[in-house]
């Protein structure tokens, strides 16, 4: 077998890529079914190579993927990272895992998803008013069972900790969501507790679940008009040397927000890369975790071993009437995210400005407002047209817009193409339908 380089499908995306091809074939012979017998030639080597505590190869696979299943159907139900040895562990757990996906370890097609449910499995807290004394406990004990790869068992217990949450579970009071919100820094979430009519979630039926896949409709065609021709230049891998582990914790502070899929929210992950108690080991963490955004900013990543990564916790929101879907993106993703737009603020800004004055313009905003406040103002104007278009971003079509980045924003151009190249999952608690758009 080897790799040939071929165009892209469309005659104006100058970027190359490649296919696998059988020496047995020549060039022009080289058909389909040579790349796809090659592709699962390869998956099947690399589920063979995955070792996981005591599971190995494809069981080691199905064990993870139905873990993930099942931890982001739970109820966000975790305590922070207590410091010690047992904190520490966990942490060297997770700088191990993001140095497999790195170095081509043999668990990187498993990486991330292990990442993402050591969070719920390994910090569930076993009841509402457990202690600190506890969680250590607990911690150190699950530790030694992930170890073991006895995934099991850590699920039979989140189980039933979560069915006991559902038991339990009380509407909560106003006043005290509020107190706990403003402790938390989460300004906008506590006005909106507080407001005389607070957002609420929808329960899943098949109503919400059609209404839903309306509002996430196919993808317009390309479109040769509203895409930029030109060849597409990778960026030096030097331009993200300054993504180390220093700005990952600058980031990781910066970030605010609710959990996505996996449960743990900007305070946790905050905690796990920011706090100063973890010492080196939580240095060396935010260093692998750094490494991992320099690949995903410089070199192509195959979707399937970051697709956890990529996944958002859908929320359909009741407006009172009709539905607004929201999209809860991993927490992970949002302080990568942090750091390649520290990096890159100059060239977005540059990249976008005027026309959107949100790529990083000082008071951009604010000049906006005051720009149509004084054209509404003048006396020679009749009126002020808004116009919005119907679902416009979710119509967007990906490859055009990567295209279009790729001109204007080459450095931005390889992160976006491994986060948006492909649909993300979007996981709705309470079904277990698929929901891929």
């Amino acid at each position: 077998w080897y790799q040939r380089r071929v165009r892209a499908d469309y005659a104006f995306l100058q970027e190359p890529s490649y296919e696998w091809c059988c020496f047995k074939c020549n060039e022009d012979s080289a058909t389909d079914h040579n790349s796809t017998q090659l592709t699962q030639l390869l998956m099947d080597l690399l589920r063979d190579e995955v070792v996981f505590g005591s599971l190995q190869g494809p069981s080691a696979i199905s064990e993870i993927d139905n873990a993930y299943k099942t931890v982001t159907q739970w109820v966000p139900n975790v305590f922070l990272t207590p410091s010690g040895h047992a904190g520490k562990e966990f942490l060297r757990i997770l700088k191990q895992l993001f140095d497999e996906f790195n170095e081509e370890g043999p668990l990187k097609p498993v990486a991330i998803k292990l990442i993402l449910i050591a969070g719920p499995l390994l910090l569930q807290k076993p009841s509402a008013r457990s202690k600190a004394k506890e969680h250590l406990d607990c911690l150190a004990r699950r530790i030694s069972l992930w170890k073991e790869g006895n995934l099991s068992a850590l699920l039979r217990e989140g189980k039933t900790i979560q069915c006991k949450l559902l038991k339990s579970k009380r509407k909560p009071s106003s006043l005290r969501t509020f107190s706990t919100l403003m402790g938390k820094g989460q300004i906008s979430a506590a006005l909106k507790w507080i407001s005389s009519c607070p957002p609420s979630a929808l329960p899943v039926d098949d109503s919400v679940f059609e209404a839903l896949q309306a509002k996430h409709p196919p993808a317009k065609p390309m479109n040769d008009a509203c895409t930029l021709a030109g060849p597409v230049d990778a960026p030096d891998p030097i331009l993200f040397n300054s993504i180390d582990g220093t700005l990952v914790r600058k980031a990781a502070k910066l970030t605010r927000g609710s959990p996505g899929p996996s449960g743990i929210d900007a305070e946790g992950w905050g905690r796990i890369l920011g706090s100063k108690h973890f010492k080196s080991v939580g240095t060396d963490l935010c260093e692998s975790f750094a490494k991992f955004i320099r690949i995903l900013a410089t070199e192509n990543v195959n979707p399937n071993h970051i697709s956890a990564l990529l996944a958002s916790r859908l929320v359909p929101l009741d407006k009172r009437p009709g539905i607004r879907p929201i999209g809860i993106g991993e927490i992970l993703r949002r302080i990568a995210g942090k750091c390649m737009s520290l990096v890159l603020k100059s060239d977005v800004t540059s990249a976008t400005a005027p026309l959107q004055t949100c790529g990083g313009i000082e008071g951009g905003v604010e000049a906006s407002v005051h720009s149509i406040r004084q054209l509404y103002d003048d006396p020679e104007t009749e009126c002020v047209l808004f116009v919005d278009a119907s679902n416009a971003f979710n119509c967007l079509n990906r490859q055009s817009a990567l295209q279009n980045t790729g001109i204007l924003c080459p450095s931005l151009h390889q992160y976006l193409k491994n986060l948006y190249g492909r649909p993300s999952d979007l996981i709705l608690r309470g079904t277990e339908k698929e929901t891929k758009f």
